[in-house]
């Protein structure tokens, strides 16, 4: 959590958008990372068989969502590249100085100082005018209409088999006669509604006479009745899920504790002065396809060198340490918030499970376990993010190469310091390193709350 908010929840911040600094003083963007456009990447995308693509929309105006759908859908249909035209309306559309694809061209690992930027005024000025300029309409459901007039009866409009029979009962004309376009046009006014009138029927005796607004009213009553009516014939279906009871805590456990120093990172059993015996091998939140075959093998090795198991913190490590035949600890980064993600786990015969350090005491408490054991983290420096894109290389122009320890720190406008640890890739050529933003404060459970939860093993660090 940052700011009391969570990200693994939907309740990003946006911390990534405000200003750091690495010694304190001078402030700014430093993990403000530009868009990712491949709108000029289509073609090749196309033929690499893409199924679908995401365009980024959460926090932006309807005019963003309708301009950038719409180059998107165009270039799509084309199965072709943007246009310099195209490009420079979607970087004034919204951009952060530009746009970056060194994710994709992999351009990050050797240069990453362009992949940074911060919208300026002139720029949100630029958005303003074009939004303005984006003129779209809702598509209207079209419906068949049917109106019959008759001398002394109520007059009725029927919206497809919806019939709406009005109180009012049209005059003997005393000199202008209504006829069927005047009524057509009436009728066909829908406006600011759902729906558009596709066939239009009247019935209509002779010499009758009623006023637009009459008219005008009848049509407005029947659409609204006719929209509560299909809404009212809509089933919506609930799914229900059956919770578990609360857990019982009747027993008080006495907890295993694991310390810091029992953990090796996964990178470091390549290290040739690694020779533990007795050890838990924990895996990095990230693995790309290409570290897979590296991380397997390296868990195999740990398991050859006596790693009593591996902490995974995502669903595909699951297979890894299958393969590697080491048992499974779920770590904090499967987000275990519920009994039903505990089930989840324990029907992959997963071994020990950590709670999300986010639920209070009571909430982990009633959380049922049946055969994995419970773990919650007492004491530790919470990872926060990981940065795929060193921060430090970008704005430093260069690398630590810390090999699993801190290599700088940052500090927010609020004078919180951020220490972040390097993490090498698993690939052979494991720099530039990744880095894990950590917390500014040290979690901690109190020895009441850690008897509230009645955990079977503790993380502390040292």
């Amino acid at each position: 959590c940052i700011g009391k908010r969570s990200g693994n929840r939907g309740l990003c911040a946006q911390p990534c958008r405000l200003k750091y600094s690495f010694d304190g003083k001078n402030s700014k963007e430093l993990l403000s990372l530009k868009d990712l456009c491949l709108a000029s990447k289509i073609d090749f995308l196309c033929k690499s068989n893409v199924a679908s693509l995401k365009i980024e929309g959460r926090m932006k105006s309807p005019e963003y969502v309708y301009g950038v759908t719409k180059i998107y859908r165009k270039l799509l249909d084309q199965k072709r590249n943007a246009t310099k035209d195209e490009l420079q309306f979607l970087y004034e559309l919204f951009s952060r100085n530009g746009f970056t694809d060194a994710y994709f061209t992999k351009q990050y690992l050797s240069s990453n100082a362009s992949m940074y930027g911060v919208r300026s005024d002139s720029q949100k000025a630029k958005t303003a005018v074009l939004e303005k300029k984006q003129v779209f309409e809702m598509p209207k459901i079209p419906v068949d209409m049917s109106c019959t007039i008759q001398k002394n009866k109520c007059i009725e409009l029927s919206i497809n088999n919806f019939k709406y029979i009005s109180d009012i009962v049209p005059d003997l004309a005393q000199s202008r006669p209504i006829d069927n376009a005047f009524v057509s046009k009436c009728l066909d006014k829908t406006g600011s509604t759902s729906f558009q009138a596709k066939n239009i029927e009247i019935l209509l005796d002779n010499n009758l006479f009623l006023t637009a607004s009459q008219l005008n009213n009848i049509r407005r009553t029947a659409f609204e009745e006719y929209k509560q009516n299909i809404t009212k014939n809509i089933e919506i279906t609930k799914n229900t899920v059956d919770l578990p009871k609360p857990a019982d805590n009747s027993v008080q456990k006495k907890p295993v504790n694991i310390s810091e120093s029992f953990l090796i990172g996964l990178s470091r059993i390549k290290d040739k002065d690694f020779n533990k015996t007795n050890f838990a091998v924990e895996m990095p939140r990230v693995i790309f396809d290409t570290e897979v075959p590296y991380a397997i093998e390296l868990l195999k090795k740990a398991k050859q060198m006596g790693a009593c198991f591996a902490i995974a913190h995502n669903i595909s490590h699951l297979e890894m340490c299958k393969q590697a035949e080491l048992p499974v600890f779920g770590g904090i980064g499967l987000n275990v918030f519920n009994s039903k993600t505990v089930e989840y786990f324990e029907n992959k015969g997963v071994y020990a499970l950590t709670l999300s350090p986010e639920l209070n005491p009571a909430q982990s408490r009633d959380i049922v376990f049946k055969s994995a054991k419970k773990a919650v983290i007492k004491k530790a420096r919470l990872p926060l993010m990981v940065l795929e894109s060193c921060i430090y290389k970008a704005h430093c122009n260069k690398c630590q190469n810390k090999k699993g320890k801190v290599c700088s720190y940052i500090t927010d406008r609020m004078g919180m310091t951020f220490p972040l640890l390097s993490q090498e890739r698993l690939t052979p050529n494991p720099y530039p390193c990744r880095l894990i933003v950590q917390n500014s404060l040290i979690s901690k459970l109190s020895d009441q709350k850690t008897d509230t939860i009645n955990p079977d093993i503790v993380f502390t660090q040292d």
